[in-house]
């Protein structure tokens, strides 16, 4: 069964291939001919000549848009004279699908190509003769060659044999026919003949006449006078010399007629542009005295020159004229040259203008007006003053054909005069602290004063500005260039201000008895009070002081200058003394580590405390004070002399900051140092060493045991199979 079940694939895939290879069979042979693919097709598509599908349609009774087919075209085996000749017939496109054509008669038509009739190996008889053909019109130049390749075409594609009755003395070698000294002629023409042979007999003869078209482009009209020569006076001159207008239309064979144009045909006529001369192929003698030339690359096709006169005009480059080497005579010199006029400026910098020899070459400045100097390209003047101009000329000696000569000339530059006034630009105000020290220039230095062409600029700073007066001042700013212009004035404000605020020195302490009758005024003497600018002063000595009752107080002094500038304020300690109240004097604040061990008596001898008059201090220290907390306390000292007299009391701060503390990681018992104590967390630890546990969440322990009882079930599972 296994056996008959691969065999069975195998027949299928026999199958398979067998059958695409049969369909590959069947497709080749049902192909098509390249013919079939084109038909049917309408008949007009078949002959793209109108004519021929015209002949064709007439012959199978249709009309030309008609569909046809192979065997409706194998049903032609004939078209008669009547038929064929005579039709207007220029191409046999689609007769090679006339397979049954026999007799074919087309003459007196226009066909120049017979290879479509090259398949038709049915054909005997054939009337090809009285072909007339006329090719495209073209012009010549005296000579004309045609080139028959393509024009006409034999059976096998190739110029018919014998090319004979050639017009105007032509020559033919194949594949050219060409003529010589052709003038006037409008046609040309020549013969054409060849057998037309099919099956190796001649079935007819290939034949007929070509045309050709032609004109001598010396009559070719190139336009009107005034078109071609675009130059209004240099086109009346040439309308003059034809004894035509400049609207008449001339040809190039009216422009061979002139040989000459003399001094009196065109000195002094404004003559701008020579376009247009170049049509001049056979002039001789050329002068073109004073006028407004600039280019003279029109001229440099006119090798029949011999005479040659350009003085005074404006060319910068004669290199065009390098390849007249017929010339005997020529003038180059007195051209004038002008540049565009440039601003009067000193030192003057100009590009020395572009001037071209007859080599190519650029000719160097040879002499310079108003001292100028020159360093290619610049040229350059100083000093410089009422100048209207400056000049350079230029010369080289030139050699031309057989002649020799100069070309030189002059460069005009046009100055003009500087009218123009510089511009101040400056900051519109600026402000210096009173009493400042400031120059004139240094003020234009701060303002950013300058001119756009570099101009002085001067001001009336000096007069118009008090720097120890504040206020607002208007300075005016004025400049005038070398050449006189006189600048715009510009103003600027100047604030003079007083930012500085009065210092207030005076003595730190002064001491008054009891009762003492001291007025601000006296108190301010008594410690020569006084500011750096006179400001007057002011203080609370009024309000401060109570001379009723001994002791210190602070009095604040204070000073507003007229500007409004605050000075800063000075504290001055005022003592009120009497010989009957003792005063307290001690340190205002003194410093203990936190865990010190002190004394009230301690205490005030390190704040120094003590009194006058016989006076006995005290403190409220041990009751205030708390040695073993950190931060600031304040103690009241206290005196009372022998006679029962209490002195003012004092305030004493008293800091108490912070031991640096023992190590945590290392408590020690304070009357036993060497020896610790377990804490509770340490007793409970070692309690629980040594007592059992059950296994907690996440032990490992637990997956090793289960895998261990896997193992286990599984080794008695195969003991007992192996069994």
């Amino acid at each position: 069964m296994k056996y008959l079940h691969n065999g069975l694939k195998l027949l299928i895939c026999i199958v398979i291939v067998f059958g695409s290879i049969g369909l590959s069979t069947n497709a080749k042979v049902t192909a098509e001919s390249p013919l079939s693919a084109t038909l049917p097709a309408p008949i007009n598509q078949i002959f793209p000549d109108a004519a021929l599908a015209q002949v064709i349609a007439t012959k199978l009774g249709k009309t030309i848009t008609d569909t046809v087919t192979v065997a409706d075209l194998n049903t032609i085996t004939s078209i008669s004279s009547a038929e064929g000749s005579s039709k207007g017939i220029t191409s046999l496109d689609g007769m090679q699908n006339v397979h049954n054509l026999q007799d074919l008669r087309l003459s007196s038509n226009n066909i120049s190509d017979i290879t479509p009739l090259a398949g038709l190996t049915n054909l005997a008889i054939g009337r090809f003769d009285s072909q007339t053909i006329t090719v495209p019109q073209a012009s010549n130049n005296g000579s004309f060659v045609l080139n028959l390749t393509g024009v006409l075409k034999n059976m096998s594609g190739g110029i018919p044999t014998t090319i004979f009755n050639i017009s105007n003395s032509g020559t033919y070698s194949s594949p050219n026919v060409t003529w010589n000294g052709l003038t006037t002629q409008t046609s040309l023409s020549f013969r054409f003949q060849q057998d037309v042979v099919v099956n190796g007999n001649a079935i007819g003869i290939f034949h007929g006449t070509v045309t050709q078209p032609t004109q001598n482009i010396i009559y070719d009209p190139i336009g009107p006078i005034n078109t071609v020569f675009p130059d209004e006076m240099l086109a009346q001159v040439i309308a003059t010399k034809l004894g035509k207008n400049v609207t008449d239309v001339v040809n190039q064979a009216d422009l061979n007629t002139i040989v000459s144009l003399s001094t009196a045909e065109t000195l002094n006529k404004g003559i701008t542009s020579l376009v247009g001369m170049e049509h001049l192929k056979y002039i001789t003698s050329l002068d073109l005295i004073n006028n407004n030339i600039s280019d003279v690359t029109p001229l440099s096709g006119l090798t029949q020159l011999g005479a040659l006169s350009l003085v005074g005009n404006h060319i910068s480059d004669i290199s065009p004229l390098a390849n007249l080497t017929n010339l005997n005579t020529f003038r180059f010199d007195s051209q004038t040259l002008t540049m565009p006029a440039v601003n009067t400026t000193d030192p003057l910098s100009i590009t020395e203008m572009t001037i071209t020899g007859i080599s190519g070459n650029q000719l160097a400045p040879y002499t310079i007006s108003n001292g100028g100097t020159y360093s290619a390209p610049t040229i350059t003047w100083t000093g410089l003053t009422n100048q209207l101009k400056v000049t350079y000329s230029f010369f080289e000696a030139v050699t031309l054909g057989n002649g020799t000569g100069n070309y030189h000339g002059t460069v005009t530059v046009p100055l003009v005069p500087d009218t123009t006034p510089p511009v101040i630009t400056a900051d519109s105000n600026f402000t210096y602290e009173q009493h400042e020290a400031v120059t004139a220039s240094q003020f234009l230095l701060d303002i950013h004063a300058t001119t756009d062409d570099g101009s002085v600029i001067t001001s009336d700073f000096a007069t118009a500005v008090d720097l120890d007066v504040v206020g607002d001042y208007t300075v005016t700013l004025t400049s005038t260039d070398q050449y006189g212009n006189v600048a715009a004035p510009v103003t600027v404000t100047v604030h003079i201000v007083d930012t500085t605020a009065p210092v207030i020195t005076a003595s730190p302490t002064v001491t008054y008895d009891i009762d003492q009758t001291v007025s601000e005024a006296d108190f301010l003497d008594s410690i020569v009070a006084k500011t750096d600018d006179g400001s007057t002063i002011t203080s609370d000595f009024e309000t401060a002081v109570i001379f009723a009752v001994p002791g210190e107080y602070t009095v604040t002094l204070q000073s507003t200058d007229s500007s409004g500038n605050v000075a800063k304020p000075v504290r001055v300690t005022v003592k009120i003394v009497s010989s009957a109240v003792p005063v307290i004097s001690a340190d205002s604040d003194v410093t203990y580590k936190q865990y010190a061990t002190v004394s009230a008596t301690q205490f005030l001898r390190d704040d120094k405390a003590s009194a006058s008059n016989d006076g006995i201090v005290s403190s409220d220290f041990a009751s205030v004070v708390n040695l073993g907390v950190a931060g600031d306390y304040v103690v009241t000292l206290n005196a009372v002399n022998s006679d029962g007299v209490a002195a003012v009391p004092v305030k004493v701060t008293v800091h108490v900051i912070a031991s640096k503390p023992d190590d945590p990681t290392k408590p020690v018992e304070p009357t036993n140092p060497d020896k610790t104590k377990p804490t509770k967390s340490q007793i409970d630890s070692g309690k629980m060493q040594n007592v059992p546990r059950l296994p907690e969440t996440g032990d490992s322990s637990l997956p090793l045991a289960g895998f261990g009882w896997i193992v286990l079930i599984a080794g008695a599972l195969l003991l007992k199979k192996r069994s």
